[in-house]
């Protein structure tokens, strides 16, 4: 599984469209997608820009757009682009994005560069954002890595803001953080995007960082842990209650954070009975590690307990009796109410070396009403 790619929900299809136009400040191919087709994989194609720099340049917004190229709908009108004096974080200049009219499409200031310092590291990119009267997808802070010196065709890695944090509405001066961890081998350039898709309304970036450090612990994908092999139910996942009638399981295609499937479960009162969906593995390479388990999560009118995850370890091959070793988000953090895609995690600090199975749950909780997706769910190991 891909963890560095993520579909944008406003594009529609790979299919392309290569079309010459003039652009603010400079005259750019744009690799548009085709918005008469209705396929829901999508990607969001970049443009072509100046020389690739070494690093960042211009984080401040002050020497005019140098660096930063422009880019958007081009068939109509719809967005507007400024190098403002109006509104800053600091000194005294932004750059400004204002949308009329713009349905269905998207644009962006961007700038490119030289991804050889940042390889095999955690890439993290801040800027800060102002903005007024933000409708759909909102804006957002993109970073895709390409392994050629410009974007170009599909990325080789991609992180976006979209799907775990929504940016609309009217907001005074926030950060907006992308993180990249790590830039995988290979790639040549980073091209930060800051965007909005908004049928109308204005945000103004400034502050532009980019920030480095240790990558974190490997990702160990669990079986089928993005949730998109199957037929009838997903592949390696099991679902259970004591009570299975007061719950509605569901190999979810309306929700999910990437590709098409999520795990769902929902009910209207799930009484004192609780439910799960669960994967039990081997233990033998955990032993005498520490262990993570990370679950993307969202949520609608979830009430009551909520939902929490665990990790269970046994000395048997399946999970019996009560379990040798037992970590749980349940008392400790409340996952419950209305929220986009969120990662949440659950840590076992110590594998004992007499466990031989471990199970992952994804837990409904006694007491609570509405739904809950479950998608992209991963392992990390120390």
């Amino acid at each position: 599984m891909n963890h560095l790619k993520i579909y944008f929900s406003f594009l529609l299809l790979f299919t392309i469209l290569f079309f010459t136009t003039g652009c603010q400040n400079n005259n750019s191919t744009i690799v548009q997608p085709n918005n008469s087709e209705t396929q829901t994989r999508k990607a969001l194609l970049g443009s072509d820009s100046p020389v690739t720099q070494t690093m960042l340049i211009n984080g401040d917004m002050e020497d005019g757009t140098n660096g930063y190229w422009s880019g958007g709908n081009f068939t109509n009108n719809s967005y507007t682009f400024n190098y403002s004096n109006s509104e800053s974080v600091s000194p005294s200049h932004s750059l400004n994005i204002n949308a009329s009219g713009a349905s269905n499409s998207f644009a962006y200031w961007a700038q490119t560069f030289d991804a050889a310092a940042f390889v095999g590291k955690k890439i993290s990119v801040t800027v800060s954002a102002k903005y007024q009267n933000i409708e759909g997808d909102g804006v957002m802070l993109v970073l895709r890595g390409d392994n050629t010196s410009q974007p170009q065709g599909s990325a080789e890695a991609f992180s976006s803001t979209q799907g775990k944090v929504v940016y609309t509405g009217t907001s005074d001066w926030k950060t907006i953080e992308v993180d990249m961890d790590p830039v995988p081998e290979g790639i040549k350039s980073l091209t930060v995007y800051m965007l909005i898709s908004s049928n109308s309304g204005s945000v103004y970036f400034d502050n532009l960082n980019v920030t480095t450090a240790a990558a974190s612990a490997p990702l160990t994908d669990l079986a089928n842990g993005n949730i998109e092999k199957g037929s009838s139910y997903p592949d390696d996942w099991q679902f259970g209650s004591a009570k299975s009638s007061l719950f509605n399981f569901a190999w979810d295609t309306n929700q999910y954070l990437s590709a098409n499937h999520s795990l769902k479960i929902s009910s209207q009162n799930s009484s004192d009975q609780f439910a799960f969906w669960a994967q039990t593995i081997e233990a033998n390479e955990f032993v005498g590690k520490k262990i993570t388990l990370n679950v993307n999560i969202k949520a609608a009118d979830l009430v009551g307990q909520g939902v929490y995850i665990a990790i269970r370890g046994d000395n048997t091959l399946i999970p019996t009796g009560s379990a040798e070793v037992f970590a749980t988000t349940q008392g400790n953090e409340q996952i419950s109410g209305t929220f986009d895609w969120k990662q949440f995690s659950v840590t076992m600090d110590n594998v004992p070396t007499d466990i031989k199975s471990l199970t992952f749950y994804l837990i409904y909780g006694s007491t609570t009403s509405g739904t809950v997706n479950f998608d992209d769910i991963s392992l990390t190991k120390n």
